[in-house]
Parts: structure tokens; C-alpha cells; sequence
């Protein structure tokens, strides 16, 4: 038997046509952290104009035989702005009524919006923090939900610890989830200063990498130096000019830190590429 529902006439088997009026809508089972920007909300309205809705949205029952959305949002949306524009003509959304819960509706929209390619990391990032705080989920079953490491999971959780302004850095794609992660472990005048300071053409990931680097060095913090780096320091002690070896001998100590020489064959490389010290150990003999 159809189900039965107070918000729309029955079309084949258990399809509803319902006013989307009539459809409650609750965004936090909506599985995005910001909506559907008007744009992508009128491609769709121009969608339903042009072909009609092709694909049905879902929704559940809740008190009274009402129902509430589950699926569809931004379809939900168009159709509003859709019978906006023709008040003659109004159309009703083509609806599937389910049963679920609210974790199995929100479960729901997270695989949908997935499907599509519709979320960002910052998207992930507040969805996997209502899973853990209302539904109870681990970081590892949603490390497995999600096909991510439990580690890239971590890193998701520290984005929730950026002010507002960088978390929408990330949303837009503009800071990769590695530098903002990076960026959490600044105290937030640091973090501020950090995304402000990017140079012309400089892209904002790389620029808040350099700058968190800079800053935990600057405080003696437990930051590892690159080649780059340890070579940097050596030619401002030196100057390059008067040693020219420098960026020679900061090769060959990366490669016997790294394990990849033996003592006797540093011993040799080093006198090679300082033969005066050699000639100076002779003369002292």
C-alpha cells in the first residue's frame, strides 16, 4: 500500500508531487557547511525549465504525515525560485518518501553530496564533527565512511580550530587542508598575520607554509630545516662568494645524515672539497 502523507497528490507507486512549500526543510541535516550559491540555484530553476525535474528529491515523514526534505536541497530551492517566477504556473517537486532517522538522513545526504563531488574539506570537516558529537561515531568508522586515513581525519578536525576567514580560504580551495592544518598550530594573531602576508603571485597555500615554518624556527619550536634552508644559513655566515664549496658541502651532509655514505668515504669527500684543510693538517704534522 502507497504511504500516505497531508502534502501532495500520488503518482506511480510511492512518488509524491508536493508543493515545495509544503516541505520542511532543516539545514543541518543538509550535509554542506555553506548552501547552494544562488547561481548553481538558478542553472537548476533554468534546468527545470528547459527539461523538467528528471531526478526525484527525497523526503521522510514526520509529525502530523508531514514531511521533510532529505535529499534534493538545491532542487528544493530552485523549485521555490522556479514558482516564484511562474505564479500561474507553479510546479510541485516529484518526491520519494523514505524511513529513515536523523543520522540515517544525515548519512544519506553526506553519500549523496559525495557522489557528486559537491563537498569541500571544510564541508567533511563539520559533517565528521556532527557525526562524532550527535550520532557517536569514532574517528576510525569515519576514517572507513569516508575512504580517509585516520590521520587525514585529524587533520580535518584541526580546520574547526581556524577563524571563520580561513576556514573559508579552504572552502574555496584556496588553502590546501595540509597548510591550514599547519596553520591551526599559530596562536590566532600569527595565524591572522600568516594569511595576510602572501606575496604577488605567490599562491596562499605555499605563503602560509613558509610563514608557519619561519615563525615555529623563529620561537625555537621542533621544526626539521630543509637543504634549502640549512644552506641559506651557512652562505649568511660564509657568504657564497668567499665559499664557493657551500651548496657542496650541504649536499654531501644531507647525504650522510641520511646514511647513504660511510665514515671513510665522507672523511675522503671532505678532504677533496677542502684540500687546504688537509694541506694545513700536513703542515701542523
Amino acid at each position: 500500500m502507497a504511504a500516505r502523507i497531508n502534502a501532495g497528490d500520488v503518482g506511480r507507486g510511492d512518488v509524491f508531487f508536493i508543493d515545495p512549500q509544503a516541505i520542511i526543510v532543516d539545514e543541518k541535516l543538509n550535509g554542506r557547511w555553506i548552501p547552494h550559491d544562488g547561481e548553481a540555484v538558478e542553472d537548476m530553476a533554468k534546468s527545470f525549465e528547459a527539461e523538467g525535474q528528471l531526478q526525484p528529491v527525497q523526503v521522510r515523514k514526520v509529525a502530523d504525515n508531514r514531511v521533510q526534505l532529505v535529499l534534493g536541497y538545491r532542487r528544493h530551492r530552485a523549485a521555490l525560485l522556479y514558482n516564484q517566477r511562474h505564479p500561474d504556473s507553479p510546479m510541485k517537486l516529484k518526491c520519494v518518501v523514505v524511513t529513515v532517522n536523523d543520522e540515517e538522513a544525515f548519512r544519506r545526504n553526506i553519500v549523496e553530496n559525495k557522489q557528486r563531488a559537491e563537498t569541500t574539506p571544510i564541508d567533511d570537516a563539520f559533517n565528521q564533527r556532527r557525526l562524532r558529537e550527535e550520532f557517536g561515531w569514532t574517528d576510525a568508522r569515519i576514517a572507513e565512511f569516508y575512504g580517509m586515513t585516520s590521520s587525514y581525519v585529524g587533520l580535518l578536525k584541526k580546520l574547526l580550530t581556524l577563524p571563520t576567514d580561513a576556514q573559508l580560504h579552504v572552502h574555496k580551495r584556496e588553502l590546501s587542508v595540509q597548510a591550514a592544518a599547519a596553520l591551526a598550530d599559530l596562536p590566532a594573531g600569527e595565524q591572522k598575520q600568516a594569511l595576510a602576508s602572501r606575496r604577488p603571485g605567490e599562491s596562499l597555500s605555499k605563503s602560509v607554509v613558509k610563514q608557519v615554518r619561519e615563525k615555529k624556527i623563529a620561537r625555537g619550536g621542533k621544526q626539521s630545516r630543509s637543504l634549502a634552508e640549512v644552506r641559506s644559513f651557512l652562505e649568511g655566515l660564509t657568504g657564497p662568494a668567499e665559499r664557493p664549496q657551500v651548496k657542496d658541502l650541504c649536499d654531501l651532509l644531507l647525504e650522510y645524515i641520511q646514511g647513504r655514505l660511510a665514515d671513510d668515504t665522507m672523511t675522503q669527500r671532505l678532504s677533496a672539497l677542502f684540500p687546504e684543510r688537509k694541506q694545513e693538517e700536513q703542515g701542523a704534522a
